[in-house]
């Protein structure tokens, strides 16, 4: 991703901004429809689906601005809101598999590892700042795969596929955003893996938490 806004760049920049532009629209209405759905049909579900609709739309919003705004400082600001909104994403994907197929104090040890996580990597980006200019993947692919074994042995088979599906091509996408320097069109894709891989991830939620396919 650029750091500055230059004439050389801006219609590379205009690009990735349209792409998660459209990935913030259409989150919107995604994350009313689920919050509707869990209310008719699933309402302990409500909730859960509300903070990960939430958090879905805040990711899809500041990454459309870390690439659309061009005064640098506010540039940067957006660029480590982003980052730590990613953080709030992988809490919040997990959080109704969490709520919903855990129970007693193994819910309550997961929920609250998992938001500290968060909270810690939140923190890192956008108030200590931490390599906003020079990002790493690792920890979110860390704090991404982590709960996995935990929480989606015990869902259906199409449910566990569906979420790992997006955890693969999350996970495969690092490559082209770590190495989005090499070609033009990196980190393009890169954005558009991320409207993918939260596709699937959004219709697994759709599965364990509205249509209860959780065995």
């Amino acid at each position: 991703m650029a750091r500055t806004w230059t004439e050389d760049n801006a219609s590379l920049e205009t690009v990735n901004a349209w792409i998660h532009g459209v990935g913030f629209a259409l989150s919107v209405p995604a994350g009313l429809a689920l919050a509707h759905l869990a209310l008719d049909y699933n309402p302990s579900m409500l909730a859960a689906c509300i903070v990960y609709g939430l958090s879905l739309s805040a990711m899809y919003l500041f990454s459309t601005l870390s690439h659309a705004v061009r005064d640098p400082k506010v540039r940067y600001r957006m660029r480590a809101l982003d980052q730590g909104f990613i953080y709030t994403l992988i809490a919040g994907t997990v959080t109704p598999f969490i709520w919903g197929g855990l129970h007693g104090w193994l819910r309550i040890a997961m929920m609250t590892i998992v938001w500290l996580a968060a909270a810690a990597g939140f923190y890192s980006k956008v108030l200590a700042k931490h390599r906003v200019d020079n990002m790493t993947a690792v920890s979110y692919i860390l704090m991404g795969w982590g709960p996995a074994a935990a929480l989606f042995w015990s869902t259906s088979t199409i449910c566990f596929l569906t979420m790992l599906l997006g955890g693969l091509i999350y996970t495969m996408g690092v490559y082209f955003l770590q190495n989005d320097h090499r070609a033009w069109y990196f980190h393009p894709l890169w954005h558009v893996m991320v409207i993918l891989a939260s596709t699937s991830h959004y219709l697994g939620v759709v599965l364990f938490a509205i249509l209860h396919w959780d065995r």
